[in-house]
């Protein structure tokens, strides 16, 4: 439990640092819901409040906020990756990265996938048609997330979880 609240501490440090970076940068991606759908990429560390069409990170730290992606989101190789609060279409992917937070978002239909990770947070998600799956990760948090479908993890080194509700077989527990 302690080993969980120290890493949620770190979570919301490394996500205060990521906004206060984009904030103080000249790119600014910030907008409004009513924004045109676009593909993104966070070249500038962050998307907040946007509504685009899809999110693809190859590489790049990011701190997405408040956002409605049409379709998918899907990152690799990042250095850390923080997703709070948005609305997804068809799913989230992250791979190969070293910090993943994903806290409190909404997939209306598609997987989340966190495979190959570092360390990994997901927390408090809800997946109204889809499974959740956390695999092949070193340290992994995986709590209070709903899924239709069925959250597995498997193959993950270190696991803390507890308080997650599938409409299908549900297998995170050691």
């Amino acid at each position: 439990m302690i080993r969980s609240q120290i890493f949620t501490i770190s979570l919301v440090i490394l996500m205060f640092s990521l906004y206060a970076c984009s904030t103080s940068s000249k790119k600014n991606t910030e907008g409004s819901k009513k924004d045109a759908a676009v593909t993104v990429d966070c070249a500038g560390g962050s998307i907040k409040n946007e509504a685009v069409d899809e999110i693809i990170i190859d590489g790049q730290s990011c701190l997405i906020i408040g956002v409605t992606v049409e379709r998918s989101v899907r990152v690799r190789n990042s250095a850390a990756i923080i997703m709070v609060e948005n609305d997804v279409g068809h799913g989230i992917e992250v791979t190969d990265s070293a910090f993943v937070g994903i806290v409190n978002n909404r997939i209306i239909s598609g997987n989340l996938e966190v495979i190959e990770n570092v360390q990994v947070q997901v927390l408090d998600n809800r997946l109204l048609d889809g499974d959740i799956r956390v695999i092949g990760n070193d340290d992994a948090d995986v709590n209070r997330n709903e899924a239709s479908g069925d959250i597995s993890c498997d193959d993950n080194r270190q696991l803390d979880s507890f308080l997650n509700h599938a409409n299908g077989k549900e297998d995170c527990r050691r």
